[in-house]
C-alpha cells in the first residue's frame, strides 16, 4: 500500500523566489518596445540616406573622369596641332593659303 500523502509526511522545500513584477513595470517593458521601433525606423532612413549619399557621390566621381579624360584627348590633340604648325615655321615652310571663290 503506498504511503499516504497527507501534510506531515510531504518534503517541505523552501519557497520558489519570484522576481517582482508589477503591472506597471510590464507597461513600462512594452512602452520601451515600441519607443524602440520608430528609432530603428530613424536609424533605417538615415543609413539608407548615407548610402544613398554614397552611390551619388561614386557616380559624381565617375562622370567627372569621364569629362577629365575627354578633356586630356582634346588637349593632345590640341598640343599636337601646335607642335605640327611650329615645326612647319621653324622649318620655314611657306604656309600656302588659297583664296577659294564664293559660288552663286
Amino acid at each position: 500500500m503506498p504511503p499516504s500523502l497527507n501534510h506531515e509526511n510531504r518534503r517541505q522545500y523552501p519557497e520558489t523566489p519570484m522576481p517582482n513584477v508589477d503591472d506597471n513595470e510590464e507597461e513600462n517593458f512594452l512602452e520601451i518596445e515600441t519607443e524602440s521601433q520608430p528609432n530603428s525606423l530613424f536609424h533605417n532612413a538615415i543609413l539608407i540616406l548615407c548610402i544613398g549619399v554614397c552611390i551619388a557621390h561614386l557616380v559624381t566621381i565617375w562622370t567627372l573622369r569621364a569629362d577629365v579624360n575627354i578633356l586630356l584627348e582634346y588637349q593632345k590633340e590640341q598640343s599636337l596641332q601646335y607642335q605640327h604648325i611650329s615645326t612647319m615655321l621653324e622649318a620655314k615652310q611657306q604656309l600656302q593659303w588659297q583664296i577659294v571663290p564664293a559660288s552663286k
